[in-house]
């Protein structure tokens, strides 16, 4: 085991449990100095724990540009004091630098949440995620990246594909706003992330649809035959 798997595995064995802040949803934002947003921290319950995305930007010279700027995005999990995200980019000029295993202390300060680097190292993201997100709704919509996490979480017992395994491509297809409208065996009503599992023919050979508030997943095979793979409060 290398070094730095070495050390997640230390922080994860510290801090893994049951996750301190409460099971809502929310949206929290992170504000410079001058009171400009410069980051975003989601969270939604599920029942395998708070499923999250990090996203901070740091402008070069100060002032808010769409080009000029850094910006690192970072799709995980809540654990006991923690938060750890097991994928993350960061577009730093030119460059897009894939990341993954980066873990930050996690503390409440009142309705906030407070982002500190661990004492005991591992790597800091760039930008630095660090800092207080101010709450700012108690709800959240997933993007697809969390989405993904959730399928991940629910496993291959119920997907029929385990999405982390090297071979096995699974990719984002879009947004569905009526489901039910579009696959006659899926009642889900409420908007949707679609993914799509590719055999080496690139032939679809299954189809997950999450909705946006990771309440309920379904997987459909190519010949329209649905199951319920999620629900909260109850798999399946």
């Amino acid at each position: 085991m290398g070094i730095k798997r070495t050390l997640v595995a230390g922080l994860m064995a510290l801090c893994l449990g049951v996750s301190s802040i409460a099971a809502a949803d929310g949206t929290f934002l992170k504000r410079d100095s001058m009171g400009r947003e410069i980051g975003q921290l989601l969270y939604i319950d599920t029942d395998f724990g708070a499923i999250t995305e990090v996203t901070t930007c740091a402008y070069k010279n100060g002032e808010p540009s769409l080009t000029d700027v850094d910006i690192f995005r970072g799709t995980g999990i809540f654990v006991a004091e923690g938060i750890w995200l097991t994928k993350g980019v960061s577009s730093v000029g030119p460059r897009d630098i894939q990341v993954r295993d980066v873990f930050y202390m996690r503390e409440l300060k009142g309705e906030d949440i407070l982002l500190s680097f661990p004492e005991q190292g591992g790597s800091r993201t760039q930008p630095d995620i660090a800092g207080l997100y101010q709450a700012f709704e108690n709800t959240a919509i997933a993007t697809p990246n969390m989405g993904r996490i959730l399928l991940e979480q629910i496993g291959p017992e119920l997907t029929l594909f385990d999405l982390n395994k090297k071979g096995v491509l699974c990719n984002y297809a879009g947004e569905i706003v009526s489901p039910n409208r579009a696959y006659t065996q899926v009642p889900l009503q409420k908007a949707c992330h679609k993914y799509e599992v590719f055999n080496n023919k690139s032939k679809i050979v299954m189809t997950y649809l999450v909705a946006k508030d990771l309440s309920e997943a379904y997987r459909v095979k190519p010949n329209g035959e649905a199951l319920q793979i999620y629900a909260r409060g109850g798999v399946g």
